[in-house]
């Protein structure tokens, strides 16, 4: 029986934080291939000698890799040295896959995957944070509410998203995007699990779940934004709540932003630069300095007085009473209300998008896309009113 086993450099799965890139076993038994698998292993490609099959170094991990590579080898051999009768390269990566696979649990994969996670990226750009790190053990307890924590890898099948989903919503705790970035995470887990060999592929499929259209945007006009910078308490703490709103509504900025602004630092001429976002998504707000702004900042000293964002909501409760609003009035309203006043003066799109510091104008356009239809249908029949 003739076979030969080649190592090859799977490129598309290269990380670039590490530059290690993962070596996948492609397997040929008398003229006929079965799909890659991955070996374990992984390399920087410029130490990898395709030639010779070998990764060059002499280091202990290079060594460890090359006899990992060896022995997978000498097990593809021996399994096909003892086929049976009718039994073809299909059936020698199943055994050697079967033979070979770790058989941790779902709720063990989920830990796994996490600590990678951490430490592929410590260090780099796209280091996690303690928050993005809180959702995926969120993530995993809510998994382990459903199945328990006996629960194999090998045990799932096609279909074990939709019912996970299903107990999501049944929970109470969470809506329809949430469920569906909650079993978005257990693919991640899963795709990983195959990476690692846990499984030899991942069964379910996000292709079903269909997200909730974005609600429409609520936001203040300039004439409730006037009657709130006339609202006046013998409580100093609910007036600077209320100008921190404000602020939110004349710059775009959350309360997180305010409170690590620095003005020294993030003030240059005209404009305040700060850098919002996750960690692996950050991008640069370039924000005017309105009239207002600057006004509210000599007001305190260059320095926006810092309030937890449920006493800022607290004082919108009063607000939104005395506005008659009928929407809930939060500090979210306030960024919303920002990147309305800027469309509605006519800021060009891409502008108004570096001002909210979106990644990107498709961003802008999404979450203002039927706002941005009123106004331009409104500036086009202006002439037909008059």
């Amino acid at each position: 029986m003739l076979f030969t086993v080649k190592f090859r450099l799977r490129s598309q799965n290269h990380n670039k934080s590490t530059n290690l890139t993962p070596l996948y076993c492609r397997l040929t038994v008398n003229g006929i291939t079965c799909p890659d698998f991955f070996t374990g292993v992984r390399c920087n490609p410029i130490k990898w000698n395709h030639k010779e099959q070998r990764i060059i170094g002499s280091s202990n991990d290079v060594l460890e890799d090359n006899r990992t590579l060896d022995n997978i080898r000498a097990s593809l051999k021996s399994i096909i040295n003892n086929l049976e009768e009718g039994e073809d390269v299909f059936a020698v990566r199943k055994k050697y896959l079967e033979k070979d696979l770790p058989k941790p649990t779902l709720v063990e994969a989920f830990e796994m995957f996490i600590k990678n996670e951490k430490e592929c990226f410590k260090g780099t750009e796209k280091e996690l944070n303690e928050k993005t790190i809180q959702k995926w053990y969120y993530s995993r307890d809510h998994i382990k509410s459903f199945i328990g924590d006996k629960f194999k890898l090998r045990d799932i099948k096609k279909g074990f998203e939709r019912k996970y989903f299903v107990h999501l919503l049944q929970s109470g705790k969470m809506g329809n995007n949430h469920a569906i970035r909650n079993v978005s995470y257990l693919n991640s887990v899963l795709d990983y699990c195959v990476m690692e060999r846990f499984m030899e592929e991942n069964p379910i499929s996000l292709k079903t779940f269909l997200r909730d259209q974005p609600k429409p945007i609520v936001y203040l006009s300039e004439e409730q934004v006037s009657v709130v910078e006339n609202i006046q308490s013998v409580d100093p703490y609910f007036n600077e709540c209320r100008d921190i709103f404000l602020f939110m509504c004349y710059t775009s900025l959350d309360n997180n932003e305010i409170q690590k602004m620095d003005i020294e630092q993030h003030l240059e001429g005209n404009c305040i630069k700060i850098t919002r976002g996750k960690t692996k998504h950050r991008s640069l707000q370039i924000i005017p300095l309105l009239p207002k702004t600057r006004l509210l900042l000599e007001k305190y000293n260059n320095k926006i007085p810092i309030h937890p964002t449920y006493r800022i909501n607290r004082c919108l409760d009063v607000i939104e009473t005395i506005l008659k609003l009928n929407f809930n009035l939060s500090t979210k309203v306030g960024r919303k209300t920002a990147g309305m006043y800027f469309l509605i003066n006519d800021v060009p799109l891409a502008v108004v998008s570096r001002i909210l510091g979106h990644k990107s104008i498709v961003t802008t356009q999404k979450h203002y896309a039927d706002v941005l239809d009123s106004l331009l249908v409104l500036k086009s029949t202006k002439h037909l009113m008059q």
